[in-house]
């Protein structure tokens, strides 16, 4: 699992990348923070942040922890995805969101992706970019 994740967070870097070049307006900002409580425990880790033509990406840095938080607008939605150890979490839409002057922050619910378990888990974002 740890390389499928890997793999997934480098190809979703790399096509934001690609997609959004970099000198036609695009901003990047390396000094970001993102923090998700879910399920009743906080992660806070540094980020690294992209906006291109209004919308905003955020990806954790790694920070050896084996905890990766990755958020992406698309239009109106906010994809959501925390991946703790082998376990992956995921809501393609989040409930509630918002972006703030530094960043976003929401709350709503993410599902494990596993067959076994429908269970809802609870979370909140906020992100901060520098």
């Amino acid at each position: 699992m740890t390389t499928i994740r890997s793999i997934f967070m480098a190809c979703s870097a790399g096509l934001l990348l690609a997609a959004c070049g970099g000198s036609d307006g695009t901003e990047d900002k390396v000094d970001g923070q993102v923090s998700a409580t879910l399920d009743g425990t906080t992660y806070t880790l540094p980020a690294r942040c992209r906006e291109h033509e209004g919308e905003i990406s955020i990806f954790s840095v790694d920070d050896g922890s084996g905890v990766e938080i990755a958020a992406r607008q698309m239009g109106e939605k906010l994809n959501l995805d925390i991946f703790v150890g082998e376990s992956d979490y995921s809501t393609p839409n989040l409930d509630q969101w918002e972006r703030t002057s530094e960043g976003l922050e929401g709350s709503g619910r993410l599902w494990l992706d596993n067959a076994d378990n429908y269970r809802e888990y609870p979370v909140t974002v906020q992100a901060s970019c520098g």
